[in-house]
């Protein structure tokens, strides 16, 4: 749908049909009551059914686990980064993929918030973060600025490294640090 968060999946093999339709609506399992992000429906007909059988659940997206680590900043914009640079050191970004949850530094002050990951995408919540002050005032800005709810980011992993990038200039490195 256009106008909705709902991704629908169609296949066929043969005469068979399955189809997976995920709807951007938190859902809570009626067994552990434990949330998900996702409430999903999958329908199933096979070539001998009348009608399709169905099945409705939650659900989350599936994420490169590589995700789940502690990321230190090294190149911001295409600028590299160094650590005397900033009071606590490189600003960091921890994910904590079970909890959709990810904490951090901008070198200064603390962070944390939510995140979703849909595929080779990445869009973070509103962030909170403590207010000291801090002598990098116009990157701490421009940090929280790229990681705000406005931008899609794209990421990739590779050789021990995640890329953030917007398509529209944003573009961060980080560097595993676990």
């Amino acid at each position: 749908a256009q106008d909705a968060d709902v991704t629908r999946y169609y296949a066929e093999v043969g005469s068979d049909t399955l189809i997976v339709t995920v709807y951007g609506k938190a859902c809570a399992d009626a067994i552990s009551s434990e949330p998900f992000l996702f409430q999903v429906r999958v329908e199933t007909k096979r070539d001998q059914d009348a009608d399709y059988t169905r099945c409705d659940g939650c659900g989350r997206s599936v994420v490169d686990p590589r995700l789940n680590d502690i990321w230190a900043l090294k190149h911001f914009n295409g600028r590299e980064l160094s650590a005397r640079d900033f009071a606590g050191g490189f600003p960091t970004l921890e994910f904590r993929l079970s909890e959709s949850r990810v904490g951090g530094s901008t070198g200064c002050n603390r962070i944390s918030g939510r995140f979703d990951v849909r595929g080779a995408t990445i869009r973070f919540g509103a962030l909170v973060a403590t207010r000291r002050a801090c002598p990098q005032k116009a990157f701490e800005g421009d940090f929280l600025n790229a990681l705000s709810p406005a931008h899609l980011l794209h990421y990739a992993i590779s050789g021990g490294q995640l890329t953030l990038m917007d398509g529209k200039g944003i573009t961060m490195v980080f560097q595993g640090v676990d």
